[in-house]
């Protein structure tokens, strides 16, 4: 990789690593249903209209039913799983758990999705990792219930963004992205707006 990549991937790496971070701020003075409406909610107010710009919001009503599917199982749910479980574990423990969703998609890829299904030494991997997410379940969190339900939160959350990726993949490959992602996160805060 060149200089520019790098610097691109540690720019999106700090950004997607300061997000539990200012959650975890957020949740000083909010709730942790507020803290992810309020940034699906900034989400859709920005994308939205630029799909909306674009002409990409023509034909989705064939797809609404899985744009809402996503908008639940992929941002609504983990947002507020995230928080919740912020509420009881460390923001930097929180961004370490999250990256189980991989591992999620591996496992899940054997039964819902062959061309990303792994064997060999890489099924072998995704056991190592699952063993390493247990392990600071375990480990870090010392089996304190709060924090290991809150921990589970996460791990849970992580769950649905590889659920939601098969989806995305499987029935909503068509859209355009700006589309798809803006549309998403409308459906996901009209979702958790009432919990909210």
């Amino acid at each position: 990789m060149d200089r520019r990549s790098w610097f691109l991937l540690l720019t999106l790496g700090a950004i997607w690593g300061a997000s539990y971070m200012f959650i975890e701020i957020g949740l000083r003075d909010l709730s942790p249903a507020m803290v992810a409406f309020v940034r699906i909610a900034l989400a859709a107010l920005v994308l939205v209209p630029i799909a909306a710009a674009q002409g990409a919001l023509a034909g989705i009503r064939p797809v609404a039913i899985w744009l809402v599917a996503v908008g639940a199982i992929q941002v609504a749910g983990p947002f507020l799983l995230i928080g919740a479980g912020q509420e009881e574990i460390s923001s930097s423990l929180a961004g370490i758990l999250v990256a189980s969703a991989p591992l999620f998609t591996a496992l899940l890829a054997i039964w819902v999705d062959h061309e990303e299904r792994s064997q060999g030494l890489r099924l072998g991997g995704i056991m190592i990792g699952f063993g390493g997410v247990a392990m600071l379940l375990g480990v870090d969190l010392g089996g304190e219930g709060a924090a290991l339900v809150g921990g589970l939160f996460v791990v849970l959350a992580s769950l649905g963004y590889a659920i939601g990726g098969f989806i995305v993949k499987h029935r909503l490959g068509e859209l355009a992205p700006v589309a798809m992602s803006g549309l998403v996160m409308a459906a996901a805060a009209v979702l958790i707006l009432p919990i909210a």
